[in-house]
């Protein structure tokens, strides 16, 4: 009995999940919920306020400004940045400066037990990885930081004036989770009643599972004709968007597509090459998974195996410091670097986007 009332795990869980979301006219809707909230925070609750969003939050979300709090040091990054911000400007712990950490209620006692011992060690990584971001975030901060969670389900949120976090002894940071709460979510219902649908938690999750190729500037520029479109038709039409528009979006961005395909690109005057690897003087680095870069291809190769951010969470992190080392060393010695990843898509450019804020001459 106890067998049968065991919760799926691992490719199982996967697979109902991608049933419970296999009506995209359900996953579509609910991402429109979501930035109705958004907007909300936004216009009127928290009007003026900056809004990033978090690198786990889908692409649909992201034009919605939405940020959703994360595992690791992305949960714990006002800590760790109080803490180095304490560090860089060499301030003992009598000072009144919060290096408390700040979760959830929601977070059981146990979690938190395993988080506290590491925000020390990740807040002296990034103090010796990030001196001069920290000096002049020192400069700026008047007040520590403290992350504030909010939700639909968070009505207190409505009755704070500007007045009131003005008067904070903090400077908060708010986490902000679009996904409605509860068994049965409340929704709107001032447009787009014409059909039935379901509301589904974390509908943008795994976009690439689901999305045929709409890419988010799509979804908002037809999401009226999206869901005033029968359930029933709306992979159809989803399809003839993707199809009439995909040469005017490249990878999900605005601007049109080359006529021509690029065989090679350097970045700035240091020299860092994307693309083509038979570039005289070069070396790579290589950032795939596996040994994807051959041994022939005339230059020296660096391998650092990176995992995609959904088998590892700190495959990047922890091979960031090393690979920025060895692409600002190669530059240097006045060689030209080639980063190369599986894709391509995340990976390669993360790391070249790093090695520029890291040495800070990147325009």
């Amino acid at each position: 009995m106890e067998e049968l009332e065991r919760k799926p795990k691992g490719n199982l869980l996967r697979k109902l999940k991608r049933r419970e979301r296999a009506g995209l006219y359900n996953v579509l809707r609910s991402i429109y919920e979501d930035s109705l909230f958004v907007r909300e925070l936004r216009e009127d609750i928290l009007p003026g306020i900056p809004v990033l969003a978090n690198l786990e939050t889908p692409p649909s979300r992201r034009s919605s400004g939405s940020r959703t709090a994360s595992q690791g040091p992305s949960r714990s990054g006002a800590e760790c940045l109080n803490r180095a911000v304490a560090i860089a400007r060499g301030e003992g712990d009598d000072r009144d400066w919060d290096r408390e950490v700040h979760l959830p209620s929601w977070i059981p006692d146990s979690e938190r037990s395993a988080l506290e011992p590491l925000v020390e060690g990740w807040s002296q990584k990034l103090a010796k990885t990030q001196p001069g971001l920290l000096e002049e975030l020192s400069e700026i901060l008047a007040k520590p930081l403290r992350p504030l969670w909010v939700s639909d389900d968070s009505p207190m949120w409505q009755h704070v004036t500007r007045e009131d976090r003005d008067g904070f002894s903090f400077v908060p940071v708010y986490l902000l989770c679009c996904s409605k709460l509860g068994e049965s979510p409340r929704t709107s219902a001032d447009k787009f009643t014409r059909h039935s649908w379901r509301y589904i938690r974390g509908a943008a999750d795994d976009h690439e599972a689901w999305a045929a190729g709409l890419t988010p500037q799509m979804f908002w520029s037809h999401h009226e004709e999206l869901l005033e479109t029968d359930p029933e038709e709306v992979e159809r039409t989803v399809e003839e968007i993707a199809s009439r528009e995909g040469l005017q979006y490249g990878a999900g961005f605005g601007g049109k597509r080359l006529s021509q395909k690029i065989t090679s690109c350097s970045c700035g005057p240091d020299g860092g090459v994307v693309g083509r690897r038979e570039v005289l003087g070069a070396v790579v680095l290589d950032c795939s998974t596996s040994r994807a870069v051959p041994a022939d291809v005339g230059a020296d190769v660096r391998h650092v195996e990176i995992l995609p951010h959904k088998f590892d969470r700190l495959s990047l992190q922890n091979a960031l410091g090393g690979a920025t080392t060895y692409i600002a060393e190669r530059l240097g010695a006045g060689c030209k670097v080639i980063v190369a990843c599986d894709d391509g898509q995340d990976i390669s450019p993360a790391v070249v986007a790093a090695h520029f804020l890291v040495s800070r001459t990147g325009t």
